[in-house]
């Protein structure tokens, strides 16, 4: 398949390529970054399910990842997480150069692959989630594939039997990845019904639906036959209630993000907002519509959840937006076109608090295993919540939820190590605490301004300490 035969390759993409290597590095965590990094780097080292959903396929590829990285080849379970992560941002980043081409030829409009891959470098959501042990570059890989399939090759209803299979296959792939990807429905039955033969379109729309649903049912038979219990698979596949995720934000909280949310989206928001009148008036101003709907209604979702890491997940948005505006770029007037390119430029300075936040979350962790190296013996259970799966990562230490020290038997010494704040609230509920020790975090100068936004985690409190617990209240 020719997917990049409108491009040339050129001096220009060897050096964004190793800008791009540069940046995988620069921003790389001496462990993970994320909390829900270290949990899936821990199930792909013990090959199970991680999290609150699971996100099977990405379990399943990183397994994968382990026998060859780690159970062959010997590497860490850190690196299994790290090789995986960079296999997956460039496939994000090829999958993506090869969208905008097929985006570009529908619209009818230029998009070249220097300008396309420096507007994707440029958005801050790519930057935060480019070296990220995470879940929404897998997604977004298998989801722009699943579109692209359909996107028309030369003719108005060139839509076969092969490219909605595909399109259906990949769809599944990008659901069993990430389940919010069912949100860009709309896109795909667009491009289907507006650009298939009507009399052969039954035939294909049966094939599409019979395919995506043996893989979904494929994809998810395993953690099914696992749990075997309907209600708990349901859970799983789920994530719980909706309400647990979406439309319970504060108001107050929902204002405050939304300037956020569009600094983030960066320089292809702000292109798209000059081009606004020409965009809605031109010939595809419905499949513009679906387009920008998709990217709308995925914002809305994220900017009303009540967990703050939920906004981060806009990854795929943020993708949307910046292939549309690679193809927009080139029909801006010369001054606009002058904007754009300091806006691209800009959010590199995005780079600077995020290294910082990086190495405090590296800082955080090394303080916590110094301090249960020191003064947690190896055969005893460490009491902690935030940072349990770094510890059982690094250390393979038996853990224990810290509400657990209220129920445990306390014939024998037990040992929690947390933050100030949570160890505050233990002694609140009238539990006595010898602390050991105490070592002091950091802090550094973009929280004060991060916390107008989002509440920062409890770890990241200004110390962490480990104590043994001497009674708690009967």
């Amino acid at each position: 398949m020719e997917i990049l035969k409108s491009f040339k390759i050129n001096k220009g993409i060897l050096s964004l390529s190793c800008f791009w290597i540069l940046l995988f590095f620069f921003t790389q965590s001496r462990y993970v970054w994320s909390f829900d990094g270290a949990t899936y780097a821990l199930s792909f080292r013990d090959h199970t399910y991680s999290g609150v959903t699971g996100h099977p396929v990405y379990a399943y590829f990183g397994w994968m990842f382990d026998v060859i990285f780690h159970l062959s080849l010997g590497f860490s379970s850190l690196f299994v997480a790290k090789i995986y992560t960079f296999f997956t941002s460039a496939a994000l980043t090829i999958i993506y150069l090869v969208f905008v081409s097929g985006l570009a030829r529908f619209l009818n409009l230029t998009a070249k692959l220097t300008t396309t891959f420096s507007i994707l470098l440029s958005t801050p959501f790519f930057l935060y989630y480019l070296s990220q042990v995470e879940v929404y570059n897998l997604s977004a890989v298998f989801a722009l594939l699943s579109v692209y399939f359909l996107i028309p090759e030369k003719n108005i209803n060139s839509i076969n039997l092969k490219s909605v299979f595909y399109s259906a296959l990949f769809y599944a792939l990008a659901v069993g990845t990430h389940l919010n990807i069912l949100f860009i429905a709309p896109i795909l039955f667009y491009l289907f019904f507006f650009h298939s033969e009507a009399q052969r379109r039954i035939w294909l729309l049966a094939e599409g639906f019979l395919t995506f649903f043996i893989a979904i049912f494929l994809i998810y038979l395993p953690a099914y036959l696992l749990f075997n219990n309907f209600y708990s698979f349901w859970f799983f596949a789920i994530g719980g209630h909706p309400s647990r995720h979406f439309f319970s934000a504060e108001w107050q909280m929902i204002f405050r993000r939304m300037p956020l949310i569009i600094l983030l989206y960066g320089a292809p928001f702000l292109i798209l907002l000059a081009k606004l009148p020409h965009i809605f008036r031109g010939p595809n101003k419905l499949f513009t519509a679906v387009y920008s709907g998709v990217a709308g209604v995925l914002t809305i979702l994220y900017i009303t959840s009540p967990i703050n890491g939920e906004i981060e997940q806009l990854l795929f948005v943020a993708v949307l937006l910046s292939a549309f505006a690679s193809c927009y770029y080139y029909s801006l007037g010369m001054v606009m076109k002058k904007i754009a390119m300091v806006l691209l430029a800009a959010p590199f300075i995005f780079l600077v608090p995020l290294k910082l936040a990086v190495q405090k979350k590296d800082s955080i962790v090394d303080i916590t295993m110094r301090l249960i190296h020191d003064y947690i013996p190896a055969d005893e259970t460490v009491y902690n919540d935030y940072l349990s799966d770094y510890i059982r990562l690094l250390q393979d230490r038996p853990i224990g939820g810290t509400e657990k020290l209220l129920s445990t038997d306390l014939d024998r010494d037990k040992y929690i190590i947390e933050g100030a704040e949570i160890m505050a609230l233990f002694k609140e509920k009238g539990i006595e605490l010898e602390i050991l020790d105490k070592k002091p975090i950091t802090k550094i100068f973009i929280e004060k301004y991060i916390s107008y936004f989002v509440s920062l985690p409890h770890s990241w409190s200004e110390e962490m300490m480990v104590a043994r617990v001497r009674s708690r209240p009967q």
